[in-house]
């Protein structure tokens, strides 16, 4: 009896203890590297990136003690992207959070068992440090982080990353979609694209119906709808007519792409799409983060192409694939009015219903 106590004993604590080990995974999305004008030495722009992470005990102060690195669990170095190709910054593919490709991804993944802390190094290959101090830390308590490390040249290096925590006995793909899961749906590269990579929103989720339905009402609601709204959406009876449009605003507006206000976007377009519903009687769309995550991945695939603007074989799905390059871009007013004129103008006998 005492030896089989003994055991019960040692499959508890063994279950107890090995049932809070977590993996921990930190995927960059994107950085800003160092500006052309700081680097006096046209070689190391041709040098890579090099980032090193590591996850250390509560009680170990990396950024003030980098001796302590033996105390930590350090990764090797991964290299980012060529410093050239940094600027303005590089961006990794979304595909990232759920496939590893050494040659795309920027990741690292650690064993969590207690409030452990993750900091992380970059360098100009391996002689030129570009953070100080050295290690810096990195948040984890959201799924979406962006940090500004600082660096010895007073320009701070922006990094935006996803922190995706799940059990070793359970997938990391069920825990990344957690409960974005779609009732029912076909099976096709559409569907199949949509079942992955689903993040969490940047918004508190209590009730989920309640929630969206309550900010997509806020967001229609924050530009009333006017005659001039209507008149102006409706002037325009070509796709040439729209993309010359969009060039002379984007030519008044000079918004830089990397400011462009996507939020905003994301809100105009509803209330446009709902201008024109209102038209048929239909009634006023509303915001799923489901479908949009969906897609955004059918987008990135499509982007990940040669030729990108192509329809999906064979079409189950209708798809208003609207492509605008510049410089310079004109307002999320603008673009949302202009790009969901686009729309209704390919969906000839168009079902508002």
């Amino acid at each position: 009896m005492a030896c089989r106590r003994d055991v019960l004993i040692f499959i508890s604590l063994f279950t107890l203890i090995y049932g809070e080990v977590k993996v921990i995974e930190i995927n960059v999305s994107k950085y800003e590297g160092l500006k052309s004008s700081q680097l006096n030495n046209r070689e190391k722009q041709k040098q890579f990136y090099d980032f090193q992470f590591c996850m250390c005990p509560r009680a170990v102060q990396l950024h003030s003690q980098p001796w302590a690195t033996s105390r930590c669990q350090c990764k090797p170095t991964i290299k980012g992207k060529r410093v050239i190709d940094s600027i303005p910054y590089a961006i990794f593919p979304m595909s990232c959070v759920s496939e590893v490709n050494p040659h795309n991804c920027l990741r690292a993944s650690f064993k969590k068992t207690n409030n452990e802390r993750v900091f992380v190094k970059v360098s100009i290959g391996s002689l030129t440090s570009v953070t100080l101090p050295l290690w810096q830390e990195l948040p984890l308590d959201r799924m979406k982080n962006s940090r500004s490390l600082t660096t010895g040249t007073g320009t701070p290096f922006k990094i935006n990353y996803d922190v995706i925590t799940y059990s070793p006995f359970s997938s990391k793909e069920s825990q990344v979609m957690n409960v974005w899961k779609p009732k029912s749906m076909k099976t096709s590269l559409f569907n199949l694209l949509f079942k992955r990579n689903i993040e969490e929103p940047d918004f508190k989720i209590t009730s989920m119906e309640k929630t969206q339905r309550h900010r997509v009402v806020k967001a229609i609601n924050s530009a009333p709808w006017t005659k001039d709204d209507i008149t102006s959406v409706a002037r325009y009876t070509t796709i040439q007519q729209i993309r010359e449009a969009l060039f002379r605003q984007s030519l008044k507006d000079r918004i830089m792409p990397t400011s462009f206000d996507v939020r905003l976007f994301k809100e105009e377009l509803t209330t446009y799409h709902n201008i024109f519903r209102s038209r048929h009687g239909a009634p006023p769309l509303e915001y799923d983060y489901t479908l949009e995550r969906a897609a955004q991945n059918w987008a990135n695939s499509l982007g990940s192409r040669r030729s990108c603007l192509v329809h999906e074989v064979p079409r189950r799905y209708g798809e208003n694939l609207f492509y605008f390059g510049a410089k310079k871009f004109p307002s999320a007013h603008v673009m949302a009015q202009l790009i969901t004129q686009s729309f209704y103008m390919e969906g000839v006998g168009y079902d508002y219903n």
